[in-house]
């Protein structure tokens, strides 16, 4: 009797065990279950990221709308969580106080030129050199380049992004009372330039006689005789109606400068973005250079050259000879810039391969 107890007793305990294990078993395996479930939700998106992307270029302008159409393609892709807000006219954070915001990693994408970096990346200087690029199609394979991939990586470095620098926006030239085609030309003339240490240089590498006034006292200073011209973009003459300051007027296209603009933004904001939403906006902004190109050279040749035929505006071509004078003597700048010798080398490379 006290046998068949015993192995009554052991049995029931083996049950239990048994029971005990499936039990375990199936606890073990629900947590599992549950974080298969849970990896296959979707993800739960967070607040729009909004954005200020500033710019001095006016209303209206080219670069400006295709920087709003931009900014629409952005927040459509994205269904609403980049929403980028374009404030033109120098309305807000421009120049100096807008690369200080992206310095400080600002919600902020700033267009503007390599100069304003100067202090970060001493090279972005060069890029703006005068008579560095003899044409547009030059310009673009040097942006596209791998030696400036290691620029933009300096910039990196130093705390910035890049997103564009192709904006090829115009060649800035001579706008005066009468013809610039020799050095001689421009030792007659006293024109208003930006006070900036590169076109200092320039122009008294060419000879000029020079002010660097504020640009809001230059209509007047034309009217009155004060100065014969100055010197800008093709767009500068038709925004600023230079036909009833100067007579005659002339556009003399020295091409002395190309204005290249870019579109930077502070590296940590720029890494604090969602990576599907950085590659949309690399994608698009990262073609607006390309595509405000384009369209500025369509404005030149179709808008502002018919205005100026329309104005009394005269164009001045120079030839090659006359150009090769002008380049001669600005040589010694871009070889006294930052790396001037090495980049200078790099887009003549460029100009050979394309012949």
């Amino acid at each position: 009797m006290k046998r068949f107890i015993a192995v009554l007793l052991a049995l029931v305990m083996t049950f239990a065990l048994c029971a005990c294990g499936q039990q375990a078993s199936e606890q073990a395996e629900k947590p599992e279950q549950e974080t298969a479930e849970t990896s296959s939700a979707p993800e739960v998106k967070g607040d729009p990221i909004e954005i200020k992307l500033t710019t001095t270029d006016p209303s209206g302008s080219v670069t400006v709308l295709d920087l709003i159409a931009c900014a629409d393609e952005i927040r459509e892709r994205t269904d609403g969580m980049i929403d980028i807000q374009v404030y033109p006219d120098g309305q807000m954070l421009v120049y100096a106080e807008g690369v200080e915001a992206i310095m400080s990693n600002a919600n902020l994408i700033m267009i503007g030129s390599p100069t304003y970096f100067v202090d970060y990346v001493p090279v972005m200087n060069t890029l703006v050199a005068p008579y560095l690029f003899s044409s547009r199609e030059v310009a673009t394979a040097f942006f596209d380049s791998d030696y400036f991939k290691a620029i933009e990586q300096e910039c990196i470095d130093a705390g910035f992004y890049v997103i564009c620098q192709d904006g090829l926006i115009g060649y800035r030239s001579v706008i005066a009372n009468a013809p610039v085609t020799s050095l001689a030309d421009m030792a007659k003339l006293n024109l208003r330039i930006p006070a900036t240490d590169i076109m200092i240089k320039l122009f008294e590498a060419l000879g000029c006689n020079y002010q660097t006034m504020a640009f809001s006292d230059v209509f007047n200073a034309c009217q009155t005789g004060a100065l014969d011209g100055l010197e800008g973009v093709p767009l500068t003459v038709t925004s600023n109606s230079l036909w009833d300051a100067i007579d005659p007027i002339y556009y003399s296209r020295t091409n002395h400068t190309l204005d290249c603009y870019g579109l930077y933004v502070g590296y940590d904001f720029w890494m604090s973005i969602p990576e599907e939403y950085r590659n949309v906006i690399d994608e698009v902004l990262g073609n607006w250079g390309k595509m405000a190109t384009a369209d500025c050279v369509d404005n030149e040749e179709n808008v502002i050259y018919a205005q100026y035929e329309e104005h009394g505006v005269q164009i001045v071509d120079l030839t090659d000879e006359q150009m090769a004078e002008f380049r001669a003597a600005a040589e010694p700048i871009i070889l006294g810039l930052e790396r001037g010798e090495e980049v200078l080398n790099e887009v003549q490379r460029i100009e050979a391969e394309l012949g």
